[in-house]
């Protein structure tokens, strides 16, 4: 019992995010766009992204909608 326990808590550790090494994880809420999430980070953050940055660090096309809840990488460079 007490080897399934320690087996449980070895799971539970969480994996480091790539967020925590590249930059930060922005989970989209409602009324979200690439543009607004841009300039909240910028402002923010002193971050110089652009939406097309957002796109490539994110691997979204043009035409991709986002959906509430999806997590996506904001590079900090």
């Amino acid at each position: 019992m007490l080897a399934d326990m320690k087996a449980k808590e070895k799971k539970a550790e969480p994996a480091p995010k790539p967020a925590e090494r590249e930059g930060y994880e922005h989970t989209v809420a409602k009324g979200d766009t690439l543009s607004s999430i841009v300039l909240a980070y910028n402002k923010e953050y002193g971050l110089k992204l652009t939406v097309d940055s957002l796109r490539k660090a994110n691997q979204l096309s043009k035409d991709a909608p986002l959906k509430v809840g999806q997590k996506l990488l904001i590079p900090s460079s």
